[in-house]
């Protein structure tokens, strides 16, 4: 049974989720983008291990930035290390898909002597610029549309009659199998007026202000020196050719496949639970 958990941290509130309090292994999961701590309710309890997956600021039951800041990728990683010192982790393990697994990267090459492991799922660093990319008009783009935002000109959330209109709108985006849906939306909706509507931050979508470049991902990459571990999705088409062709920069880095797509660590949960077992089992 998950326990819910609300992190004493600097700002924003950080909500989460905890299986094996009593395991000596300390696993931090970081879940991926739009998603929640929910996203490892299938692995979690299986792990053998002391397991927090935390809701990202803006995502889940976590608290959204404050008015008139945004969403850059490199505060997730202030972010995670704040959550470990929250729960008074020193050393820890981390676990990372999509999103999360791209914070998780940089995390352990940014603070080598806390990270004793790291566990990827679909991801292996952020997303980077296009090289020929016109980077001025994507932040002449990003200032205007967060302006537009801060002006209230954004929609208001979409809400629901039912959380299974919710799971329905969840599945139309495709990627996942129906239980994950429904796991990761009920703990992604808040009741109105009779309905139901996303916790969900919407500054989420707007576009990134700025991008960090491919060679300064690789890198951070580079400085990768604990056990790693990337899991990938035998049906996924999300991993770009060139996140995958990072995987020679870590050197401890070892890769499974299994069958699955995208969300492969909770609509294969069993699978990828005996993986990362088998992984964390090897480290001793």
């Amino acid at each position: 049974m998950a326990k819910n958990l609300i992190l004493r941290a600097p700002a924003p509130r950080l909500a989460a989720l905890q299986w094996g309090e009593s395991s000596p292994r300390k696993v931090l999961a970081v879940h991926g983008w739009m998603d929640n701590a929910a996203s490892f309710a299938g692995a979690g309890p299986l792990l053998d291990s002391h397991v927090v997956a935390v809701d990202l600021p803006g995502h889940g039951r976590s608290a959204h930035r404050a008015r008139g800041a945004h969403y850059h990728f490199i505060d997730y990683i202030g972010d995670v290390l704040a959550a470990a010192d929250a729960l008074g982790w020193g050393k820890f393990h981390l676990l990372g898909h999509s999103l999360g697994a791209g914070v998780c990267a940089i995390a352990a090459a940014a603070a080598p002597g806390r990270v004793r492991s790291l566990a990827l799922v679909e991801g292996l660093g952020p997303f980077t610029a296009a090289p020929n990319a016109d980077i001025a008009a994507q932040l002449a783009d990003a200032v205007r549309r967060r302006a537009a935002a801060g002006a209230g000109r954004q929609k208001p959330p979409r809400c629901y009659a039912a959380v299974e209109d919710a799971v329905r709108a969840r599945l139309a985006a495709g990627g996942m199998e129906r239980a994950s849906a429904d796991l990761l939306v009920r703990r992604n909706l808040k009741g109105r007026g009779g309905g139901f509507c996303w916790r969900t931050d919407k500054r989420l979508l707007l576009p990134s202000a700025v991008y960090l470049a491919e060679s300064q991902v690789r890198s951070f990459l580079g400085q990768i020196s604990c056990p790693a571990l990337l899991i990938l999705a035998r049906r996924s088409t999300v991993l770009p050719p060139m996140v995958l062709r990072r995987r020679r920069l870590i050197a401890n880095l070892h890769t499974v496949r299994l069958d699955g797509g995208h969300h492969v660590h909770l609509d294969n949960a069993p699978a990828a639970a005996a993986v990362l077992r088998r992984f964390y089992r090897a480290l001793r």
